[in-house]
C-alpha cells in the first residue's frame, strides 16, 4: 500500500474517532451524572451528620473556614454514611479532590463499581477510607486558597469529571475497535462459508447480537474476548492464535497499548510456544517497533487502519488468517 492511501486511510480514522468521541461525549453528559449527584448533595440538608473531624482527615482550619463562609460540611467533605448510603456519591467527593479513579483506587480502594453503580452495598471500613482520602486533599485546597467559595466546589468536580470521561473514551476505543474486528472476521466467515452452523452466524449477524465464540467447519473454534480479543483454538483444544486489536491513534499512549498486549501474547506463548500472535494496532510509533522486535513475542504486526478502511488489505489479511493459520484452503 503506497504513502497516499495510509495517509488518506489514517485520516478517515481520525475523522470517525473525533465524531465518534463528540457523540459519545454528549451521551455521558445526556444522563446528566452531575445534576443527579447535586440533588443527591442538596438533599442532605436535612440530615443530622456527627462531624469528628479527626477521625475523618479533616483539618480544623479547612473545616473553620467553610463554616466562617456558610457552606454545609456535607459539600465540601466526604461523610463515610453519605458513601455508604448512596455509593455513587464517590463521584462527586472524588471530583472535589481531582482525585482519577486509579488514584483514589491505590490511596484508599477500587470505586469504579461504586460510581458507575454496579456495586450497590460499600462496606463501613471502606467508605472511611475513601473518606479519608479524599478529605485529606481536599483539606489541603481549601487551607491553601484563602479565596475558596462554593463556586469552586462545581468548578473543581466538572474539571475532574472532564478528565474522567477523556479516560473512559479511551476505554471505549478499545472496545469500538474490537468489536469491528469481531464484525468484520464473522462476515468473512460467513461469505466463504466457513462457519460450522451457517444458519445461526447468519441470525445473529442480522441482528447485530455477535456471538462470543463460533465454530468453523474443521472444527477449529474462533472465541472473542480480552486478553486476547480473538483467541483460535485448533481441534484439539489448543491456543494457535492469538489477536490483540488497539484502536487508539495517539503516539503518547502507543507503548502503554502495547504494554498490556504484551502480557496476553507472553501468557499465550506460555500455553503454545508455537501460537502464532498478531498486534492488530492503529499507532505503531518507532519506539514500540523496536519493543516488539526486542521481545520477540509477536508473529506478525498489521494496521488496524489499513484492514478497516482498505478493501484489500482487509481481505488479504483474513485470505492469510484463514487460509495458512487455520487451513482452510478454499478461500481465493
Amino acid at each position: 500500500m503506497g504513502r497516499k492511501s495510509r495517509d488518506k486511510n489514517l485520516d478517515e480514522a481520525l475523522k470517525s474517532q473525533y465524531v465518534l468521541r463528540s457523540a459519545f461525549i454528549h451521551k455521558k453528559l445526556k444522563a446528566r451524572a452531575l445534576e443527579d449527584l447535586g440533588k443527591a448533595i442538596d438533599a442532605l440538608k436535612n440530615r443530622k451528620l456527627t462531624w469528628d473531624i479527626g477521625t475523618l482527615a479533616i483539618s480544623k482550619t479547612a473545616f473553620k473556614n467553610l463554616k466562617e463562609k456558610y457552606i454545609p460540611p456535607y459539600r465540601a467533605f466526604c461523610h463515610p454514611d453519605v458513601i455508604i448510603d448512596n455509593p455513587r456519591l464517590v463521584l462527586y467527593y472524588r471530583g472535589l479532590s481531582g482525585l482519577s479513579q486509579k488514584g483514589l483506587s491505590k490511596l484508599a480502594t477500587g470505586i469504579a463499581g461504586l460510581e458507575e453503580g454496579k456495586v450497590k452495598k460499600l462496606a463501613p471500613e471502606r467508605a472511611k477510607r475513601i473518606a479519608e482520602a479524599v478529605n485529606r486533599i481536599i483539606s489541603t485546597i481549601i487551607d491553601g486558597d484563602v479565596d475558596f467559595r462554593e463556586r469552586d466546589i462545581e468548578k473543581m468536580i466538572q474539571a475532574t469529571y472532564g478528565i474522567t470521561l477523556d479516560g473512559s473514551w479511551r476505554n471505549e476505543i478499545g472496545e469500538t475497535a474490537s468489536k469491528q474486528v469481531q464484525e468484520m472476521l464473522l462476515k468473512f466467515i460467513q461469505e466463504y462459508e466457513l462457519e460450522g452452523d451457517p444458519a445461526l452466524l447468519e441470525i445473529a449477524l442480522e441482528e447485530g447480537d455477535f456471538p462470543n465464540k463460533v465454530k468453523l467447519r474443521n472444527d477449529y473454534e474462533v472465541v472473542f474476548g480480552s486478553e486476547p480479543d480473538i483467541a483460535i483454538h485448533d481441534e484439539k483444544g489448543t491456543l494457535i492464535l492469538s489477536v490483540e486489536v488497539k484502536g487508539g491513534i495517539d503516539d503518547a499512549g502507543a507503548l502503554e497499548r502495547y504494554g498490556a498486549a504484551r502480557k496476553s501474547f507472553d501468557e499465550a506463548r506460555r500455553k503454545n510456544v508455537r501460537c502464532h500472535t498478531v498486534y492488530l494496532a492503529s499507532c505503531i510509533t518507532p519506539t514500540v517497533a523496536k519493543r516488539i522486535d526486542r521481545d520477540g513475542l509477536v508473529s506478525q504486526i498489521q494496521n488496524l487502519t489499513e484492514i478497516l478502511f482498505d478493501d484489500k488489505e482487509r481481505f488479504k489479511f483474513l485470505r492469510d488468517l484463514f487460509k495458512y493459520q487455520l487451513r482452510l484452503n478454499n478461500i481465493k
